[in-house]
């Protein structure tokens, strides 16, 4: 039995249609693994269980600053070597706090420094890391755990950005 030539099967649009269409899908979806496999959003934390205990503990710490009545101004200088910050009251305890920059959501570039108090009544430390002006949380905490404040802000060089406890 012969088949026409124009009903051959590698003729049809229709056929050619549908492969096209399964070939795009397929590729697709070996593009999204490799991006899936590449990168680590970081979204998700192993302890969630143990962070969600711990946002009570967070909570007391906005409370009792709140409380203390205190605020912060964070200050980048203007080479971006130097923070420098205000902390208002000034207390009469704490010789180093702690600032913790944090990118919302990559934990690679989040930065930890210790402020020391000058004889100035500003903290000040020294950012081993260029600040590029990107969105970052930023968090003030005591030495011994007991208050914190929060600010969220584009820091680079130059820039400054006032610390509230959280709610306010």
């Amino acid at each position: 039995m012969n088949t026409p030539l124009n009903n051959r099967w590698y003729q049809q649009p229709v056929v050619w249609l549908f492969l096209t269409l399964l070939g795009v899908t397929v590729i697709a979806c070996i593009g999204l693994m490799i991006v899936a496999i590449k990168s680590d959003d970081g979204l998700v934390a192993d302890d969630y269980y143990q962070r969600g205990n711990e946002i009570g503990k967070d909570i007391l710490r906005d409370r009792q600053a709140a409380k203390l009545g205190l605020s912060a101004k964070l200050m980048i200088s203007d080479d971006g070597k130097t923070a420098r910050l205000l902390l208002i009251p000034m207390p009469a305890d704490p010789n180093t706090l702690t600032l913790t920059l944090s990118h919302p959501t990559k934990a690679g570039p989040d930065l930890t420094l210790p402020l020391r108090a000058g004889e100035d009544g500003m903290y000040k430390g020294k950012l081993d890391v260029g600040l590029t002006g990107e969105r970052l949380l930023i968090r003030l905490d005591d030495p011994h755990g007991g208050w914190r404040l929060r600010g969220e802000a584009g820091l680079g060089q130059g820039a400054a950005v006032d610390l509230r406890p959280a709610g306010q």
